[in-house]
């Protein structure tokens, strides 16, 4: 079968890093079809003084990674205003790209990644070449769009368009149900995680990160935005941690729009010296890092299935990560991973204390999570097969 992909959300040329959880997914299902994949990004001319802009402008209007075909065309966005638009402004920003794939590759099925904006381009495109229509809601499309009515009315439109549905978790598969949306065309799809990801040994990781073998470290893997409760998480290890633990770093890898606010608060904190703005790091580097800490926190305020906690029950690594979306669905008991509620600073900095303090168990790690991307690929391939054929899962 002959598949192309639409997400925002995919690596290019100047952030290979960008996306990695939709490009592991890619390569699986092009081991099983033949893929080609639109990866859009914003429109903005090349101005010097608008770094975090013009940056697009350098990226390339097609490249290929590892043998899979990647365009990125160019649609206009209005940054922090008229999102209601994005989707009809993904649409116009494509339509030249769509129809110059069309014209040399056939593809028999759309697959979208996130139903808002690109569901909602997807769902035009898919009637217009008279092709099925494949959806992958990953939370945010869930949780945040439908809070505003402009961009709730595109994922509304995007779902019922959609001919089969993946959602990453049993919670967000309630939530699309809930909304009016047949049941029999929403599957649950639980995501995978590399083959890296396995436990290795402590010492040696630490040796490799140049981090010190008496440190007690926390970890943090995520982009630096507002529902990952990154400040959270620093004023808990400021209340609880900061002065009773001095042997205890925290660690936070991502980038994104708060790391100026973030910077700022560990200086007002004087936390400088023991809490780390990493950066993005390779995604074939994250592995290492989490072998070499003593736990992983996610305290957001908002998630779907998130990657990074399946990435750590993969290497053996405890968490602590907030009670929503999906992530209930990955602890079946508090001995090992703790869950809290969202946005509860007490809670946090009182399970941040109690399982970093707790006995070193790295000697005992072992791997709690072992599905694969191929797994994914083949579930996915099964329905993409049932749709094709009848159109409908009805």
């Amino acid at each position: 079968m002959k598949i192309l992909i639409i997400s925002k959300i995919f690596p290019n040329i100047l952030e290979p890093h960008f996306g990695t959880f939709v490009f592991d997914e890619t390569k699986a299902l092009s081991k099983i079809h033949e893929v080609q994949v639109v990866a859009p990004v914003p429109w903005f001319p090349k101005v010097k003084f608008f770094k975090t802009w013009s940056k697009y402008s350098q990226i390339p209007a097609r490249e290929t990674i590892e043998n899979i075909p990647v365009y990125h065309p160019a649609y206009l966005v209005t940054p922090k205003i008229g999102r209601m638009f994005y989707g009809y402004l993904l649409r116009q920003g494509l339509k030249k790209t769509m129809a110059q794939i069309r014209s040399t590759f056939k593809f028999d099925l759309i697959l979208a990644h996130y139903a808002y904006p690109e569901g909602l381009a997807a769902a035009y495109f898919s009637k217009k070449y008279d092709c099925p229509l494949a959806l992958k809601i990953h939370g945010s499309d869930i949780n945040v769009d439908l809070n505003y009515w402009g961009r709730k009315i595109g994922v509304l439109k995007a779902l019922h368009a959609a001919d089969v549905i993946f959602s990453v978790s049993e919670a967000l598969k309630s939530k699309i149900v809930n909304l009016g949306i047949p049941a029999i065309k929403v599957l649950r799809l639980y995501n995978a995680v590399d083959p890296g990801f396995k436990v290795q040994d402590r010492q040696i990781c630490r040796q490799q990160l140049h981090l010190q073998s008496d440190k007690k470290y926390i970890l943090f893997v995520g982009n630096l935005i507002p529902i990952k409760g990154i400040s959270n998480l620093i004023e808990a290890f400021h209340h609880y941690l900061a002065k009773s633990n001095p042997d205890v770093n925290l660690l936070l890898i991502g980038t994104g729009p708060l790391r100026t606010a973030l910077q700022q608060q560990l200086k007002k904190l004087n936390l400088v010296d023991r809490i780390m703005l990493l950066g993005a790091r390779p995604h074939t580097e994250i592995p290492v890092w989490m072998n070499a800490c003593d736990l992983l926190c996610l305290p957001s305020y908002h998630e779907g299935f998130p990657v990074t906690l399946i990435e750590a029950r993969a290497c053996g690594l405890p968490f602590i990560a907030s009670r929503v979306g999906g992530i209930p669905e990955l602890v079946t008991t508090d001995d090992t991973d703790k869950l809290i509620p969202p946005g509860d600073i007490e809670a946090l900095g009182k399970s941040l204390r109690q399982k970093i303090v707790s006995p070193d168990e790295a000697e005992s790690r072992k791997s709690r999570f072992d599905r694969t991307w191929k797994d994914v690929a083949e579930e996915m391939t099964k329905f993409f097969s049932a749709v094709y054929k009848t159109k409908k899962i009805e």
